[in-house]
């Protein structure tokens, strides 16, 4: 059983993934952003308990891939979609339906993604391109109870803004561009201030903001990294 465990709860993280979907297929699109999130809570805990327990295997590698193609490309593609044709309501003409099946190149983006990730065994501490997870926690953040549209408005929910959001966040988990990742295994400041500064100020946004702060969270995630690319400055 012990050996199983962490296969377990990968099997949540795809469940949350599953059910988000049917909730997006009846409209409820804000309760399935949260399914995101507690994917995501499985997704941190599944790679946690293995390494605990010492029972890391090339199965729980696989299952936990297939699990998040579900859970961080499928759900979010389908949101992003919903929310589109939703918002979209009130532009006629043969672009804005186009637009909006753009959307659905989001699972196939992190599928890429994830499939490099299985294949490339230097990006332990430092990725390179934007991590599945963060790039759905991007689109969850929007719709969620407490997201990004209550607390900026309906204006940040403009069909050609989502179009855009997703188009980018799927450039970017193709991309060679390295993001910092959060395996802290000394509680060292000095070794990790970056994370560590990283982890207290999203903390604080989301203590304040709710699932908005994640959101703003990760865009300080895209900035810090992208600013770092740019500089060619290692962190």
């Amino acid at each position: 059983m012990r050996k199983h465990f962490p296969n377990l709860v990968t099997s949540f993280n795809l469940l949350s993934g599953v059910v988000g979907i049917v909730l997006v297929m009846n409209g409820n699109t804000a309760y399935a952003s949260l399914m995101i999130v507690l994917a995501g809570v499985f997704d941190f805990f599944d790679g946690l308990t293995a390494r605990w327990l010492g029972v890391q295997s090339p199965i729980g590698r696989e299952l936990d891939s297939l699990a998040d193609v579900v859970s961080f490309g499928v759900l979010p593609g389908l949101i992003l979609l919903r929310l589109y044709q939703f918002y979209s309501l009130d532009y006629n003409g043969i672009f804005w339906v186009a637009a909006g099946w753009l959307s659905l190149l989001f699972p196939v983006f992190s599928a890429l993604r994830l499939a490099r990730f299985n294949v490339d065994t230097h990006q332990e501490f430092h990725f390179r391109g934007l991590p599945t997870p963060a790039a759905s926690l991007m689109v969850a953040s929007l719709d969620s109870p407490g997201g990004l549209s209550s607390l900026f408005g309906a204006w940040i929910m403009h069909p050609l803004l989502l179009v855009s959001l997703g188009l980018i966040l799927c450039i970017l988990m193709v991309s060679d561009v390295p993001f910092f990742g959060l395996k802290i295994k000394r509680l060292s400041i000095r070794i990790y201030p970056v994370q560590f500064g990283f982890l207290g100020l999203s903390m604080v946004l989301v203590l304040l903001t709710q699932m908005a702060g994640v959101g703003m969270s990760l865009l300080i995630y895209l900035g810090i990294n992208l600013t770092a690319a740019v500089l060619k400055k290692e962190i």
